[in-house]
């Protein structure tokens, strides 16, 4: 028996009926009894009714076989205080098989308990997702405080200005909202250190000279930082103005660990449900003023929502529009369509498949319909649509299709009508050359030479108006021919140009290397024809000709060529008369100037 008093845990031994018949110091502590007032009286006399059945219970059990049983955590109420304490019982038995006695040691398990209860209203708090994030954060706030029992629990904040509260239990040492300065905060010791800071005795410390300490008086203090999404955001922190009897335990320090986590994570998702009802109001602006046309539907096809264009340009009040069914709004050639892509029978998404729409009065509107889907499970949970109202555009295409049209005929009746006046001008020039000829030749038999000048004035006359008219023929027959598109050598072509040309010996012609392009060969060969025959007719006042043909490949693949030559040149004013048909860039008292037909040509390397 003396070495049970000296255990350190508490042992009873009592009888089969629940007299207690010896008890150790430990067992007398943990009831604050002396041992004369604990040895001859009953279990029931410190157990409440709840407690009594549950140790007849646990007595039941012992047997022989069966001597040793640990009771599980069963709370005790003693002087007010509730504690709970784990019991292993050991029964003793006589040679017959009946209990004599039953030997009885326990633990405390008080503060294992309630650590446990702790995390597990933790658990429940930051699962429940019937709470908003300020719930959530209230809801920690308020299991820490409950846990440590101190008089105040705050959720403050950094700021540039210092530390402000954010949450708080007990707002007798703060306000709400308002920062101070940091050197004014017991927030400033843990912003210091960076871990957490358990302090049961503020005033035996250091901190008992600090500002904040004389601002406001508390004598002991737990802390931790809070990091939301890797940035230090402000501390948990726990306070009260009496100091602490004994140090904050290992459970505590893990737990408030636990609890600064926990607000990291419910105040990353209050910040993320910020940036998303953030990003949501901008969208829903975006959605509601775009300028095209836009609606929802579910997967009933009934329309969800749609923006201001839409019901505008309907005509239509927002009203009487949501919860209707989709092919309400559109004609009867566009119904099925439009049906057939809400209900997943066409392809999505769907790019400006043109459809029709009908207005409040009748009238069609139409559109060009995108359709984009979000999927679900193989089904469409909604259906977002784009629409271009192009009425006002297919309209002007239709004019300007009958227009061009209308157009095309002209130019048609006109190529016709050169081709037709041409052939039948030729006719009386034929006459008026054979003519003249014939009055030549008496002229010359008859000696009259007055007569012969005004003849030859008839001749030349009638020669340039013939040659216009051949002119006018292959303007015809140019504007109605295609053009092809083919590699073309410019180095052989202006070779070709210029033994057709056949210029004079002394003229001074440089060609550099050119390029291979695409093109069409007759109207280049044209196109350079006149180009030099204009600059090696060109007058230069006694000087020898010069002419320069110079080749530059661009960046986008594209040629440019230069003909140079030392001629008088020509205003640029009127540079782009060369290439208008029956124009005289310049004009040449002493000089004819062929009329010529050069053509325009985009030259691809």
């Amino acid at each position: 028996m003396n070495s049970l008093k000296e255990l350190p845990l508490p042992v009873v031994v009592m009888s089969a009926n629940g007299t207690l018949l010896e008890a150790n110091n430990a067992y007398c502590k943990a009831f604050s009894l002396g041992r004369s007032k604990v040895l001859g009286t009953a279990v029931d006399d410190r157990a409440g009714k709840e407690m009594r059945e549950a140790t007849r219970r646990e007595f039941a059990k012992l047997s022989p076989a069966n001597p040793t049983i640990t009771a599980p955590a069963m709370l005790q109420t003693l002087y007010g205080q509730e504690r709970r304490r784990i019991w292993e019982i050991t029964g003793l038995f006589d040679e017959a098989g009946r209990l004599e006695a039953v030997m009885t040691v326990f633990w405390d398990v008080t503060e294992e308990y309630f650590y446990n209860e702790t995390l597990e209203e933790l658990i429940r708090i930051t699962n429940d997702r019937s709470l908003d994030t300020e719930e959530t954060v209230e809801g920690i706030l308020a299991i820490g405080h409950a846990y440590f029992g101190m008089t105040a629990g705050v959720i403050s904040r950094y700021n540039g200005e210092g530390v402000r509260a954010e949450f708080q239990v007990r707002p007798d040492f703060s306000e709400l909202g308002r920062s101070v300065p940091l050197e004014l905060s017991y927030t400033s010791i843990t912003h210091s250190r960076g871990t957490i800071v358990a302090i049961p005795e503020i005033d035996k410390t250091q901190h008992a000279d600090s500002a904040f300490f004389k601002h406001l008086n508390l004598k002991n203090f737990l802390s931790a930082e809070i990091h939301v999404d890797g940035e230090l955001y402000g501390a948990l922190s726990f306070a009260s103005p009496e100091a602490r009897s004994h140090p904050f335990s290992n459970e505590d320090i893990q737990l408030i660990r636990i609890l600064a986590q926990s607000l990291s994570y419910a105040l990353l998702r209050r910040r993320k449900i910020a940036e998303l009802k953030a990003s949501e109001k901008k969208y829903r602006f975006i959605y509601q003023n775009s300028p095209i046309m836009m609606h929802t539907i579910g997967p009933d096809l009934k329309i969800t929502d749609v923006n201001k264009m839409w019901f505008d340009t309907l005509d239509l009040a927002r009203e009487d529009v949501i919860g209707t069914h989709l092919t309400t709004y559109f004609t009867e050639a566009s119904k099925k369509a439009v049906y057939d892509a809400a209900s997943g029978r066409t392809k999505l998404p769907l790019v400006a498949a043109p459809r029709t729409m009908v207005r409040a009065d009748g009238t069609v509107v139409e559109v060009e319909a995108s359709t984009l889907t979000d999927p679900n499970d193989g089904g469409p949970v909604s259906i977002l649509s784009v629409l271009n109202n192009v009425t006002d555009r297919n309209r002007a295409q239709r004019s300007l299709a009958r227009l061009n049209e209308g157009l095309r005929r002209t130019n048609e009746g006109l190529k016709r009508f050169n081709a037709i006046a041409a052939h039948n001008l030729q006719e009386p020039f034929r006459k008026i050359r054979l003519f003249t000829d014939v009055l030549d030749e008496t002229l010359d038999s008859e000696g009259n030479p007055q007569l012969r000048e005004p003849l030859t004035i008839i001749r030349r006359s009638s020669d340039r108006l013939s040659k216009l008219v051949n002119d006018l023929q292959t303007y015809t027959r140019e504007t109605q021919r295609g053009f092809q598109r083919m590699p073309v050598d410019l180095n052989r072509l202006l070779e070709n140009v210029l033994e057709t040309l056949d210029p004079d010996p002394a003229a001074d012609i440089a060609i550099a290397t050119l390029p291979q392009v695409t093109g069409d060969p007759a109207s280049l060969n044209k196109l350079f024809r006149n180009l030099l025959a204009n600059a090696l007719a060109d007058e230069r006042e006694g000087r020898p000709c010069e002419v320069r043909v110079l080749a530059q490949i661009l960046g986008d693949g594209t040629a440019r060529l230069t003909i140079r030559d030392n001629g008088s040149g020509l205003s640029p004013a009127r540079a782009e008369k060369i290439f208008e048909a029956f124009a005289h860039p310049r004009h040449r008292p002493t000089k004819s100037f062929a009329v010529t037909f050069p053509t325009r040509a985009c030259l691809h390397k």
